[in-house]
């Protein structure tokens, strides 16, 4: 980075700002203001299929593409209307704020989740789609999803956090914080 060593002065202050037990003063950092994504920006970063091979969804920039496996034809894009009707898109079929990171089908194919920057969604295969948004608890991207049994759903951070929401009565659990990044999760088989 071209930085220059501290002089032995500096680090002598230094150590005793931490010494004194590194007091400073609290600054408060404002959201940040959210820009729309490009249309045209899709890459794909996440994609999940169901367990009966029938259904494929592939995480383009902040959309979601659902397509039938056996057919490869391309059945729906999973829409978040709360993004068109803010007027900061000017098109339908945007799923999430930030790019979809993760993406995964329940064991019965009934539920997609799809996670972005800050949020954890869930989509349930009805007439018509419907959705469920709750805040991930993390300022991390979201890593992995895991759907488990009846509903519940766990999901890591990038940066090490595991989280989970057993059933839509209780609220986001906080598991555990890790050093590093969490590239799997998986429910036993009692559902825990």
């Amino acid at each position: 980075s071209a930085a220059k060593d501290l002089t032995p002065g500096a680090l002598g202050l230094l150590r005793q700002w931490i010494l004194q037990g590194a007091p400073g003063s609290a600054v408060e950092i404002a959201e940040p203001e959210w820009e729309p994504l490009p249309e045209s920006f899709r890459p794909i970063y996440s994609v999940a299929m169901d367990r009966q091979g029938r259904f494929a969804a592939a995480g383009r920039g902040n959309q979601v593409w659902l397509y039938e496996a056996p057919t490869r034809r391309m059945v729906a894009r999973l829409t978040d209307p709360r993004w068109f009707d803010s007027g900061l898109y000017t098109r339908p079929g945007v799923a999430q704020r930030d790019l979809v990171s993760s993406l995964a089908f329940s064991p019965d194919g009934r539920w997609l989740a799809t996670g972005d920057y800050r949020a954890v969604r869930l989509w349930r295969r009805e007439t018509p789609l419907q959705r469920e948004q709750w805040d991930a608890s993390t300022s991390a991207p979201i890593a992995v999803i895991a759907p488990g049994p009846e509903g519940a759903l766990a999901w890591a951070s990038a940066n090490g956090g595991v989280f989970w929401r057993l059933s839509d009565s209780e609220g986001v659990v906080e598991g555990g914080r890790f050093g590093e990044a969490v590239h799997a999760l998986h429910w036993s088989p009692e559902g825990d």
